[in-house]
């Protein structure tokens, strides 16, 4: 009988052109359980690799893409898996962790989750952003989380709580680059030019 566990992404991404499936950039956690005989899968998310703005640290869409990661591995071929799975993440992956672990219970009713690591999942979005852009030089965190809700939830507006300037520019940003893009291109950029 097969094992499995599902992982998500370490380093945080948001153009199509950053995702795991088109870079081939895996977690370093996969080898040692590949070894123990376990499949791990890791997701795209909703809008990476795809059609449509990257729902960056959109809970119930990143917890439902790490679930549905693991029922497609279902698919691969000549390989019998077990419905037990163990939820693994880092960052952008802890927050989609303990998400996935949450909506496990009625999205894959039929298998049991044996665990759940959730490795330094952003908590408070709010406070922690307004954190990073009164205080910390890396803003992509703030801009990415900005940009991620406003692709998603169509009432949400980013010149609301950007400027004019910034949230284009960001809007553009988030489209072609990766997070160490958008890094360089807002860090150390001053609060009020946000």
């Amino acid at each position: 009988q097969g094992r499995r566990a599902a992982a998500s992404e370490v380093v945080k991404r948001q153009a199509d052109i950053c995702a795991p499936s088109a870079t081939l950039a895996y977690p370093p956690l996969p080898e040692p359980l590949v070894a123990e005989g376990f499949v791990v899968a890791a997701t795209d998310y909703l809008g990476l690799g795809m059609p449509g703005a990257h729902a960056y640290l959109d809970g119930p869409a990143a917890g439902r893409a790490m679930l549905d990661i693991a029922h497609a591995s279902e698919q691969l071929p000549n390989t019998t898996l077990s419905h037990r799975i163990g939820i693994w993440g880092h960052s952008q992956g802890g927050h989609a962790a303990v998400w996935a672990r949450q909506l496990a219970a009625t999205r894959l009713m039929d298998w049991e989750v044996v665990g759940t690591v959730a490795i330094a999942p952003p908590a408070n979005i709010a406070a922690s952003m307004r954190a990073v852009v009164e205080a910390l030089p890396n803003k992509a965190f703030a801009i990415m989380t900005l940009t991620g809700i406003a692709g998603n939830f169509p009432a949400a507006n980013l010149d609301q709580v950007l400027t004019p300037a910034a949230a284009r520019e960001a809007t553009f940003m988030v489209e072609v680059a990766c997070a160490n893009n958008v890094d360089r291109q807002f860090f150390a950029r001053p609060r009020d030019q946000l």
